[in-house]
């Protein structure tokens, strides 16, 4: 066994609307060895065709129609890859119910970096 073989990076997209909150995720996951991908509700498609990262962080006020978009690319493309959906409110159980690429957790706003972390990581490790 090789012990100098390099792990690789699991990849994340963080698809939000405010910058701030992007530039925050970004860091909190890079330091904690994931790389990242941030996209804005534009260029959404193009990457999740070309790509497949290991989880997508996808905000609430991401509008519907957006949403409702990514999810059908993402039932016939890469339908396993989990979304962990941050929301400003906390809402009942089964408050999203969908069989395609099911929302699997939630991140609320304001962020918590332990609470990102410990999800982030149960999810990919």
């Amino acid at each position: 066994m090789n012990k100098n073989k390099v792990k690789k990076k699991k990849k994340i997209t963080i698809i939000e609307s405010d910058k701030s909150i992007t530039t925050i995720l970004d860091f909190i996951l890079t330091q904690n060895n994931y790389d990242t991908e941030s996209y804005n509700k534009n260029i959404i498609k193009n990457f999740i065709l070309s790509q497949k990262p290991n989880l997508i962080l996808l905000d609430e006020n991401i509008n519907t129609k957006t949403s409702t978009n990514l999810f059908k690319i993402l039932n016939v493309n890469h339908p396993d890859i989990p979304i962990i959906y941050m929301i400003g409110k906390k809402l009942k159980p089964g408050f999203f119910n969908t069989t395609i690429n099911p929302i699997i957790g939630y991140l609320y706003k304001p962020l918590d970096t332990e609470e990102i972390v410990k999800k982030v990581n149960q999810i990919l490790k």
